[in-house]
């Protein structure tokens, strides 16, 4: 069974439901398909949209009472630490691995140490891995508090 938005927006239509059917296979992402058009209002007259262009059939595409949804992107509040990228390990005090940890920790994103560790290679420039760089990585990390 489809599931309708409010009035003047544009219905889902989950996969697998007779609606799903009629507006074509599904896409091999597995995505949800969706059916687009102009859908009346309760009154019976299609919404107008300022800018819209209309369709094959003159129709202007509904969306009225549509609220945008914006994801949320992680960033860092604050500046990058002056550290150098492309150097050897041990040309990295402490305190320069410290800042970086905690300027990649500023965004807020949730990430496993692993994923920090990559986060921090990545802003030293390093490709390759050796027990001395994973040990000052984890060191660095580890004083963090993560």
């Amino acid at each position: 069974m489809p599931v309708w938005a409010p009035t003047g927006a544009t219905p889902v239509v989950h996969a697998g439901s007779s609606a799903a059917s009629a507006a074509g296979p599904a896409p091999a992402t597995g995505a949800i398909p969706t059916v687009t058009g102009a859908f009346p209002t309760a009154t019976g007259a299609v919404p107008a949209v300022a800018g819209a262009v209309p369709t094959a059939t003159g129709a202007v595409p509904a969306v009225t009472g549509a609220v945008p949804l914006q994801g949320s992107l992680a960033f860092s509040t604050q500046p990058r630490p002056d550290v150098r990228a492309g150097l050897p390990i041990s040309a990295y005090s402490d305190d320069e691995l410290d800042a970086l940890v905690g300027w990649l920790v500023s965004d807020g994103e949730v990430r496993t140490r692993d994923e920090l560790a990559a986060a921090l290679r990545f802003e030293l420039g390093i490709t390759r891995r050796s027990y001395r760089i994973d040990t000052a990585v984890r060191a660095a990390i580890a004083r963090a508090g993560i």
